[in-house]
């Protein structure tokens, strides 16, 4: 890269302003809101799932039960 475009590069309005929002490290790091509401979609579909099964084994049960009685 030429020294001309160096210096155009690093004087551009907003360089500096850009380079000290840069992330130091995770601690830093905001989730934004809509992955939070995807990983609560995602554990109630991983619940709703388990509350299926066992419900369905519940109701075998039950009618393995009622069928022996």
């Amino acid at each position: 890269m030429s020294k001309i475009l160096r210096f155009r590069r690093r004087n551009r309005p907003g360089w500096r302003t850009a380079a000290s929002k840069r992330l130091k490290g995770l601690a830093q790091a905001v989730r934004p809101s809509f992955v939070r509401r995807l990983e609560q979609m995602k554990q109630q579909r991983k619940l709703r799932f388990r509350a299926a099964v066992a419900g369905a084994i519940l109701l075998g049960f039950a009618a393995i039960g009622w069928a022996l009685i």
